[in-house]
């Protein structure tokens, strides 16, 4: 049987602890992750603080000094995962196979997580260039409470790289998402009349045909790609005889730079007006979330850093963009220019057979390492 490597041990401890954001199940939530990855630190000689962003929402950060530092790096990834119910696999129990870990959150984002970690790790056995403060937080997937937080102590950063399955590219720039639901509402009807222009049913079903994947709007970022929208749910139904007088429509609208959400907004209600026009049904627009967009100059010291460390380690430096969005957002409104980084693919993240390549993992690993300490690869002596 195949050694596995310090990531792969890692990761493999992070995938078997439930770590389900509780917004997403109720009673799911990040404790014991987070208990495991600070003795995982504290074992490792390092001084790790837990902090609670909620109660029983804990998030983990810890700092290592550099003798002469050239600057203050944050490294940052998150604790929690998506939830369960579809996967075809033990979501909890890490299985190897092909080269690849599977569990829940391999990818997304316990696998970059260990990268950063042991990346970490190594960094200091052969000698730091950078401040480092690792934060691996509660909350991003729904909610953001754990960088919020952690925020509120220290903004002071040179630059932030956040953990995501980047496929192991440099991300400078993804999208944001505005996310609301449309109300409508009208006169209900008798089953056995069921004309076109009748209920808000039928609205709804319109609405959804003419939005879905059609974003009124849209704008196109270099990086970053289109604007798109995607209607996520339909709300609607009393009984069987009757047509309903109430519906909502829910949407997913993923915005790119420059896209503020009152330009969304305005875009949305005039289209649904438009479409509404002469039905007689009403309808009222009501905001579910906003998260901004990142937009990180590829110059900015932090990204030549990393694509510097990416091309000495073999990998593409070429700057990119992302469909998605993460805690960069956050971080990158508090001023800190911020990117993205790690192991594993989108394309596999909240999957119902998530995974990681391992070869991958340990890359991404290294480079982290290399990032960290200028290419030092020889650990220090005591």
């Amino acid at each position: 049987m195949a050694r596995r490597s310090e990531p792969q041990r890692l990761l493999g401890d992070l995938v078997a602890i439930p770590s389900v954001n509780p917004h997403v199940t109720p009673g799911g939530g990040e404790q014991a992750v987070a208990a495991h990855l600070a003795e995982y630190l504290r074992l490792s000689g390092l001084a790790p603080e837990v902090v609670e962003c909620a109660p029983g929402r804990p998030s983990v950060r810890v700092t290592v000094r550099a003798d002469e530092p050239r600057g203050h790096l944050l490294l940052c990834s998150h604790l929690d995962t998506v939830g369960v119910e579809s996967m075809t696999i033990p979501p909890f129990e890490p299985r190897v196979e092909g080269g690849r870990l599977f569990g829940r959150g391999a990818c997304d984002a316990k696998g970059p997580l260990a990268a950063m970690t042991v990346g970490l790790l190594r960094g200091r056995e052969r000698g730091l260039v950078w401040d480092v403060t690792l934060w691996a937080v509660a909350g991003e997937e729904v909610g953001g409470e754990g960088v919020l937080r952690l925020l509120e102590d220290d903004d002071r950063f040179d630059g932030a790289i956040v953990g995501e399955p980047t496929e192991g590219h440099l991300v400078v720039a993804h999208k944001g998402a505005v996310r609301g639901e449309i109300l409508l509402s009208g006169d209900s009807a008798h089953s056995s009349r069921p004309l076109p222009d009748v209920g808000a049913l039928a609205a709804a079903c319109r609405i959804t045909l003419a939005l879905h994947g059609r974003a009124p709007g849209a704008q196109v970022h270099p990086l970053c790609g289109a604007s798109t929208l995607a209607i996520t749910a339909i709300h609607a139904g009393e009984a069987a005889n009757v047509i309903p007088g109430a519906a909502r429509v829910r949407f997913d609208y993923r915005t790119v730079p420059p896209q503020g959400p009152s330009a969304v907004w305005e875009a949305v209600n005039a289209e649904v007006a438009r479409l509404l026009s002469g039905t007689g049904i009403r309808s009222e627009s009501v905001t579910l979330r906003e998260n901004d967009w990142l937009d990180t100059e590829p110059d900015a010291p932090v990204a030549r850093a990393v694509a510097r460390a990416l091309e000495e380690r073999g990998e593409d430096p070429t700057p990119g963009g992302a469909v998605y969005g993460s805690d960069a957002e956050r971080i990158a409104g508090r001023g800190i220019p911020a990117v993205l980084l790690g192991p594993g693919s989108i394309d596999d993240a909240h999957t119902a057979a998530e995974s990681i390549d391992l070869d991958e993992l340990e890359r991404i690993t290294e480079v982290f390492a290399w990032l960290l300490t200028d290419g030092k690869t020889v650990a220090r002596s005591p």
